[in-house]
């Protein structure tokens, strides 16, 4: 996790929840 190079709070709050989803849905993958 750690995609904090978007700019504005909302924007930045959107990717954060984004690269915690991926992060863990790759912690699910990895089973």
């Amino acid at each position: 996790e750690g995609v904090f190079y978007c700019n504005g709070w909302v924007i930045g709050i959107v990717c954060e929840v984004s690269s915690i989803i991926t992060f863990a849905l790759s912690l699910t993958a990895m089973g």
